[in-house]
């Protein structure tokens, strides 16, 4: 629930300020959050808990017309395609050592991303291309995000 209400607190927050495909960065609740958003309006999110309990773990969100997916929940099947060469479904923890290697993997591809493809139940719904500038802006900050395991 606490991540539900930052979530659109930090989408609320920020409005229209959103740049096309530039990484935008906001912390809040003890999580540093990690947006990016296409032309389209859809919304890719990295929540990163640096200090929210350790009842809260990291998160994947995607947002697209209006209906939110997230890692969490494995009926969504969220697939992360990067670069078009690594494709990953993001874990529902990251407290498990195979969970918190494909965790770190994702965080890691994510931060240095020129492309990234979302597919959702197999069928590929969008599409981010993070500005050069944003990606050497926020890289350090999301490899910083370690899986808790």
């Amino acid at each position: 629930m606490k991540k539900c209400f930052m979530l659109i607190a930090f989408l609320c927050c920020a409005g229209s300020s959103f740049a096309t495909d530039h990484w935008q960065s906001k912390s809040q609740f003890g999580f540093s959050n990690y947006l990016l958003t296409n032309a389209q309006q859809h919304k890719l999110i990295l929540a990163c808990n640096r200090n929210a309990g350790v009842q809260h773990d990291h998160s994947i969100s995607f947002i697209m017309d209006h209906a939110e997916y997230h890692n969490t929940a494995r009926q969504t099947a969220l697939v992360l395609k990067i670069d078009q060469n690594l494709s990953i479904t993001p874990p529902a923890t990251t407290t498990w050592r195979s969970d918190a290697d494909t965790w770190n993997q994702l965080k890691d591809a994510l931060a240095k991303a020129n492309k990234i493809d979302v597919f959702l139940q197999g069928q590929h719904v969008s599409q981010f291309e993070p500005s050069l500038e944003s990606i050497q802006s926020i890289a350090t900050e999301i490899h910083g995000c370690d899986a808790n395991g």
